[in-house]
C-alpha cells in the first residue's frame, strides 16, 4: 500500500500536468479564435472588393453600350465608304478564291479527258497486243506490258 507522502506527491504531480494542459488548451483556443477573426476579417475585405468589382464592371459595360450605338449611326461619309470598299475587297477576295478553285477543276479534268482519249485510241489501235484496259467507277486504266 501506497504511502501517504507518495500519495500526496503524486497528486500534486498529477495536478501540475492538468495545469499545464488546461494552459495548452487555453493557449489553443485563444489561436484558434485569433485565425477565425483574421480569416472572417480576410472575408469581409475580399467580399467589399468583390462588390466593388463587379460595380466597376456594371459601369464600364454600360458605358460600352452607350458609345458604341452612337459611333456605329453617326458614321461619316468617308466611314461608310471606307466599310463598303473592305466589304467590295472580301468579295474580291472570295471570288479569286472559287476562281482559283475551279481553275484546278478544270485542269483536272483536261487531264483526265487526255488519258480517256489515249485509252480510246488505244482500244481503236488493235495492233498492240500488249494493252491491258482497267474500268474503274472513275477512270478507264490502261496499262502497256
Amino acid at each position: 500500500m501506497p504511502k501517504p507522502s507518495q500519495i500526496d506527491e503524486e497528486l500534486r504531480d498529477l495536478k501540475q500536468r492538468f495545469e499545464l494542459l488546461n494552459g495548452d488548451r487555453k493557449a489553443y483556443y485563444e489561436s484558434s479564435q485569433m485565425t477565425i477573426r483574421k480569416n472572417k476579417e480576410e472575408i469581409a475585405h475580399l467580399a467589399a472588393q468583390n462588390k466593388e468589382l463587379r460595380s466597376s464592371i456594371t459601369k464600364l459595360i454600360k458605358v460600352e453600350e452607350e458609345v458604341t450605338p452612337k459611333t456605329s449611326m453617326n458614321m461619316t461619309a468617308f466611314e461608310k465608304f471606307d466599310h463598303e470598299v473592305i466589304n467590295t475587297q472580301k468579295r474580291c477576295d472570295r471570288l479569286k478564291c472559287e476562281l482559283e478553285r475551279k481553275e484546278k477543276q478544270l485542269y483536272e479534268l483536261e487531264d483526265n479527258y487526255l488519258d480517256l482519249k489515249k485509252v480510246s485510241e488505244g482500244i481503236k489501235n488493235k495492233n498492240n497486243p500488249k494493252l491491258k484496259v482497267t474500268i474503274t467507277n472513275k477512270y478507264i486504266l490502261f496499262y502497256i506490258f
